[in-house]
């Protein structure tokens, strides 16, 4: 099936220290020629930044440019990397859920429609953007490498990853370009999508309080609630029935999983304000709570929708 991808502008944003090679502005160099020819053609913006402030303060730029635009965005991360973030030293830097907090809101404007690339060693740590109590969409797509790579493997891998997008538009022939620069025995960038990352989030809801043990330790604690706020407002003691009655529906509801499951779906796809993503994001309830074997995810998992630029 088709894996065209349909980009409408790269940021570039360089956040390096001030002895590091300036790859980004060298990765600006060599794609937005290519951009302006690419047809359709292709902006390509660069942007430098050196504090944490900074680079907050782009996003509302961002922003706007969508407003006046419309144009789908690739943001392009070229910084360091790890674990707990993004940044250039213990005092200039974004830990992933603040990171996450910044992604949602832009994420949200396009309609869900940001793809991310984080250009930092160990980028695929992003993917703590997941949070499962936070239940919003931070990217459609997000690509990362999977371990520490010189500033070297970086440059080439991203240079041809843009030729490759934005000479064909195919978004599988990107991704496999981009390992194939490094090392084409290995899967050294990673990708993950707005799909992939809604599973994640709904096998964790399913596995710490979707338990039968779970739904009662979180029926004990609304049950001693409502009983404590009905004390404090000096309202008599329920009845044991009523109690009773409390807890029963209050265990049909938790045990509702598939009820659970379409609420979270509607709140991270964005539906209710954009029903357009109610069919581009028609995840089943058994395609969510499956058990599947552990296997490496590529970029070939499954076709872009045809809205966006990336793919489930």
């Amino acid at each position: 099936m088709d894996d065209r991808l349909t980009l409408g502008i790269v940021h570039i944003v360089e956040w390096l220290r001030a002895d590091d090679a300036k790859t980004g502005w060298e990765l600006f160099g060599e794609i937005e020629p290519i951009g302006i020819v690419s047809k359709p053609e292709v902006p390509v913006t660069f942007w430098r930044v050196s504090t944490r402030h900074e680079f907050v303060d782009l996003f509302q730029q961002f922003k706007q440019i969508f407003r006046d635009t419309g144009r789908m965005p690739v943001l392009h991360i070229e910084t360091h990397g790890d674990a707990n973030g993004i940044g250039v030293s213990d005092d200039e830097r974004i830990d992933w859920p603040d990171l996450m907090e910044i992604f949602i809101p832009f994420n949200r404007l396009t309609r869900l429609n940001l793809v991310a690339i984080l250009a930092a060693c160990e980028g695929f740590w992003g993917v703590q953007m997941l949070q499962p109590a936070r239940n919003a969409a931070a990217f459609r797509g997000l690509i990362g490498p999977n371990r520490k790579i010189s500033a070297g493997e970086m440059s080439a891998a991203c240079l041809a990853f843009y030729r490759t997008a934005l000479g064909q538009m195919k978004g599988d022939a990107a991704i496999n370009a981009m390992n194939d620069a490094v090392d084409s025995t290995k899967e050294t960038f990673r990708t993950v999508s707005a799909e992939t990352a809604f599973k994640v989030v709904f096998k964790n809801f399913l596995e710490k309080l979707g338990t039968p043990q779970a739904i009662e330790e979180r029926l004990d604690r609304i049950t001693t609630n409502v009983v404590a706020r009905r004390r404090a407002e000096g309202l008599p003691d329920m009845f044991t029935k009523d109690v009773e009655r409390l807890r029963k529906l209050t265990r049909e509801k938790l045990s509702d999983h598939r009820g659970k499951f379409e609420e979270m779906r509607r709140e991270f796809f964005y539906i209710d304000p954009f029903p357009e993503n109610d069919k581009r994001f028609d995840i089943k309830f058994e395609d969510a709570s499956r058990t599947e074997p552990r296997r490496r995810m590529t970029s070939r998992s499954a076709p872009p929708s045809p809205a966006c630029p990336w793919r489930k």
